[in-house]
Protein backbone atom coordinates (compact mmCIF):
# COMPACT_ATOMS: atom_id res chain seq x y z
CA UNK A 1 0.00 0.00 0.00
CA UNK A 2 1.55 3.89 -0.88
CA UNK A 3 1.88 5.74 2.22
CA UNK A 4 0.21 9.06 0.54
CA UNK A 5 -1.51 9.29 -2.99
CA UNK A 6 0.62 11.95 -5.31
CA UNK A 7 0.30 15.40 -5.18
CA UNK A 8 -2.29 16.74 -7.46
CA UNK A 9 -1.70 20.16 -8.28
CA UNK A 10 -4.49 23.12 -9.22
CA UNK A 11 -5.96 24.36 -12.29
CA UNK A 12 -4.17 27.63 -12.92
CA UNK A 13 -5.08 27.91 -16.77
CA UNK A 14 -3.45 29.61 -19.59
CA UNK A 15 -0.09 30.65 -18.43
CA UNK A 16 -0.03 34.19 -20.04
CA UNK A 17 -3.18 34.36 -17.92
CA UNK A 18 -2.34 33.44 -15.25
CA UNK A 19 -2.15 35.58 -11.78
CA UNK A 20 1.33 36.32 -10.04
CA UNK A 21 2.40 34.35 -7.45
CA UNK A 22 4.02 35.12 -4.08
CA UNK A 23 7.23 33.60 -3.25
CA UNK A 24 9.37 31.94 -4.92
CA UNK A 25 8.69 29.10 -7.85
CA UNK A 26 10.17 26.82 -9.85
CA UNK A 27 8.17 25.70 -13.40
CA UNK A 28 8.34 22.09 -14.51
CA UNK A 29 7.57 20.71 -17.94
CA UNK A 30 4.77 18.97 -17.78
CA UNK A 31 5.38 15.35 -19.03
CA UNK A 32 2.29 13.29 -20.80
CA UNK A 33 2.76 9.94 -19.35
CA UNK A 34 1.35 8.26 -16.33
CA UNK A 35 1.98 9.25 -13.27
CA UNK A 36 3.64 6.62 -11.13
CA UNK A 37 4.68 6.30 -7.48
CA UNK A 38 7.84 3.58 -7.04
CA UNK A 39 8.94 1.35 -3.94
CA UNK A 40 12.45 1.89 -4.25
CA UNK A 41 13.30 -1.04 -2.65
CA UNK A 42 11.26 -3.36 -4.96
CA UNK A 43 10.82 -1.77 -7.87
CA UNK A 44 6.91 -2.19 -7.61
CA UNK A 45 4.59 0.76 -9.21
CA UNK A 46 1.20 2.18 -8.19
CA UNK A 47 -1.00 4.69 -10.40
CA UNK A 48 -2.03 8.01 -8.95
CA UNK A 49 -4.99 5.76 -7.52
CA UNK A 50 -3.31 3.91 -5.61
CA UNK A 51 -3.50 0.45 -8.07
CA UNK A 52 -0.78 -1.42 -8.92
CA UNK A 53 0.14 -0.62 -12.10
CA UNK A 54 -0.64 -3.38 -15.27
CA UNK A 55 2.46 -2.00 -17.34
CA UNK A 56 4.96 -2.40 -14.16
CA UNK A 57 6.79 -4.92 -16.55
CA UNK A 58 7.35 -2.55 -19.64
CA UNK A 59 10.21 -0.61 -16.73
CA UNK A 60 12.31 -3.47 -15.69
CA UNK A 61 15.17 -1.68 -16.54
CA UNK A 62 15.42 1.17 -14.87
CA UNK A 63 13.32 -0.65 -12.05
CA UNK A 64 16.46 -2.68 -11.75
CA UNK A 65 18.81 0.62 -11.60
CA UNK A 66 16.35 1.72 -9.27
CA UNK A 67 16.70 -1.19 -6.89
CA UNK A 68 20.59 -0.94 -7.24
CA UNK A 69 20.88 2.27 -6.35
CA UNK A 70 20.60 1.10 -2.84
CA UNK A 71 18.63 4.23 -1.28
CA UNK A 72 18.75 5.47 1.92
CA UNK A 73 15.03 4.83 3.71
CA UNK A 74 14.20 8.49 3.53
CA UNK A 75 14.31 8.43 -0.15
CA UNK A 76 11.79 5.17 -0.15
CA UNK A 77 8.76 6.23 -2.59
CA UNK A 78 9.71 8.33 -5.80
CA UNK A 79 6.91 9.86 -7.58
CA UNK A 80 7.54 9.75 -11.11
CA UNK A 81 5.79 10.22 -15.02
CA UNK A 82 5.95 6.96 -16.81
CA UNK A 83 6.81 7.45 -20.46
CA UNK A 84 4.52 4.53 -22.53
CA UNK A 85 1.85 4.36 -25.08
CA UNK A 86 0.87 7.95 -24.65
CA UNK A 87 3.40 8.72 -27.37
CA UNK A 88 6.68 6.90 -29.40
CA UNK A 89 9.07 8.83 -27.01
CA UNK A 90 11.51 7.76 -24.17
CA UNK A 91 9.55 4.21 -23.40
CA UNK A 92 10.19 2.17 -20.69
CA UNK A 93 11.73 5.61 -19.19
CA UNK A 94 11.06 7.33 -15.47
CA UNK A 95 11.01 11.20 -15.27
CA UNK A 96 11.75 11.80 -11.35
CA UNK A 97 9.29 14.53 -10.32
CA UNK A 98 9.66 13.94 -6.34
CA UNK A 99 9.81 11.87 -3.74
CA UNK A 100 7.48 10.90 -0.44
CA UNK A 101 9.12 12.17 2.36
CA UNK A 102 9.18 10.74 6.18
CA UNK A 103 9.86 14.48 7.40
CA UNK A 104 8.75 17.69 6.17
CA UNK A 105 11.68 18.68 3.99
CA UNK A 106 10.43 21.37 1.39
CA UNK A 107 10.24 20.57 -2.36
CA UNK A 108 13.64 22.63 -2.44
CA UNK A 109 15.40 20.21 0.05
CA UNK A 110 14.09 17.59 -1.43
CA UNK A 111 15.31 17.72 -5.04
CA UNK A 112 18.84 18.55 -3.91
CA UNK A 113 18.36 14.91 -1.86
CA UNK A 114 17.38 13.09 -4.89
CA UNK A 115 20.58 14.86 -6.97
CA UNK A 116 22.84 13.52 -3.79
CA UNK A 117 22.26 10.54 -3.37
CA UNK A 118 21.11 9.42 -6.74
CA UNK A 119 24.56 9.68 -8.77
CA UNK A 120 25.08 7.99 -11.83
CA UNK A 121 21.43 6.29 -11.63
CA UNK A 122 20.12 9.98 -12.39
CA UNK A 123 20.35 11.06 -15.77
CA UNK A 124 19.88 14.58 -16.59
CA UNK A 125 17.23 15.84 -19.29
CA UNK A 126 17.60 18.75 -21.54
CA UNK A 127 14.72 19.27 -22.48
CA UNK A 128 15.38 21.19 -25.13
CA UNK A 129 18.24 19.88 -26.54
CA UNK A 130 17.45 15.94 -26.89
CA UNK A 131 14.31 14.03 -26.71
CA UNK A 132 14.14 11.76 -23.67
CA UNK A 133 15.98 8.37 -23.96
CA UNK A 134 14.29 5.08 -23.52
CA UNK A 135 15.11 2.63 -20.11
CA UNK A 136 16.67 5.70 -17.72
CA UNK A 137 15.94 7.43 -14.78
CA UNK A 138 15.31 10.70 -16.07
CA UNK A 139 15.43 14.18 -13.97
CA UNK A 140 15.22 17.65 -15.52
CA UNK A 141 18.59 19.47 -16.53
CA UNK A 142 16.93 22.32 -15.69
CA UNK A 143 13.42 24.21 -14.67
CA UNK A 144 12.49 27.47 -15.15
CA UNK A 145 12.00 30.45 -12.75
CA UNK A 146 10.51 33.93 -12.95
CA UNK A 147 13.25 36.35 -12.60
CA UNK A 148 16.02 34.61 -14.48
CA UNK A 149 17.35 35.44 -18.20
CA UNK A 150 14.22 36.20 -19.94
CA UNK A 151 15.45 33.75 -22.78
CA UNK A 152 14.96 30.85 -20.17
CA UNK A 153 12.13 32.27 -18.05
CA UNK A 154 8.37 30.47 -17.95
CA UNK A 155 6.60 32.12 -20.53
CA UNK A 156 9.82 31.99 -23.52
CA UNK A 157 9.78 28.30 -22.84
CA UNK A 158 5.73 28.16 -22.84
CA UNK A 159 6.33 28.32 -27.04
CA UNK A 160 9.75 26.68 -26.92
CA UNK A 161 8.30 23.64 -25.57
CA UNK A 162 5.21 23.24 -28.05
CA UNK A 163 7.59 23.83 -30.79
CA UNK A 164 9.51 20.79 -29.58
CA UNK A 165 5.72 18.53 -29.61
CA UNK A 166 5.81 19.65 -33.08
CA UNK A 167 9.51 18.81 -33.95
CA UNK A 168 9.28 15.37 -32.37
CA UNK A 169 5.50 14.90 -33.51
CA UNK A 170 4.40 13.56 -30.53
CA UNK A 171 2.92 15.38 -27.54
CA UNK A 172 5.76 15.06 -24.76
CA UNK A 173 4.42 18.30 -22.96
CA UNK A 174 1.23 19.31 -21.56
CA UNK A 175 2.23 22.90 -20.58
CA UNK A 176 4.26 23.54 -17.14
CA UNK A 177 3.92 22.84 -13.38
CA UNK A 178 4.70 24.92 -11.15
CA UNK A 179 5.91 24.34 -7.71
CA UNK A 180 6.58 26.85 -5.15
CA UNK A 181 10.34 26.12 -3.19
CA UNK A 182 9.54 25.72 0.24
CA UNK A 183 6.47 23.74 -0.49
CA UNK A 184 5.88 20.05 1.61
CA UNK A 185 4.80 16.80 0.40
CA UNK A 186 1.66 16.27 3.02
CA UNK A 187 1.32 12.85 3.11
CA UNK A 188 -2.58 11.93 2.68
CA UNK A 189 -5.30 9.28 1.40
CA UNK A 190 -8.49 10.73 1.83
CA UNK A 191 -8.43 10.94 -2.47
CA UNK A 192 -6.60 10.59 -5.05
CA UNK A 193 -7.93 14.00 -6.58
CA UNK A 194 -7.26 16.08 -3.67
CA UNK A 195 -5.26 19.42 -4.81
CA UNK A 196 -2.89 21.66 -3.28
CA UNK A 197 -2.94 25.28 -4.13
CA UNK A 198 1.32 25.05 -3.53
CA UNK A 199 1.90 23.29 -7.12
CA UNK A 200 0.10 24.79 -10.19
CA UNK A 201 -0.56 23.55 -13.20
CA UNK A 202 -0.86 25.37 -16.72
CA UNK A 203 -1.66 23.65 -19.89
CA UNK A 204 -1.97 24.37 -23.45
CA UNK A 205 -5.10 23.31 -23.51
CA UNK A 206 -8.40 23.26 -21.44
Amino acid sequence: MIPSYPLRPSNGGPLHLARPKRGKWTYEPKINGWRAIVHAPTGRMWNRKGQRLSIEQEFAVVLEAIRNANLPPEIEWLDCEALERRHTLGRGSLVLLDYIPAKSDTYEQRQQSLYKVLGDTLTPWPVEQISPPEDKLLHFAYTYEDGEDPDLSPSAAWERLQSLNKLWKAEVFEGFVAKKLDSKYPRQLRSPNQETHEWIKHRWEF
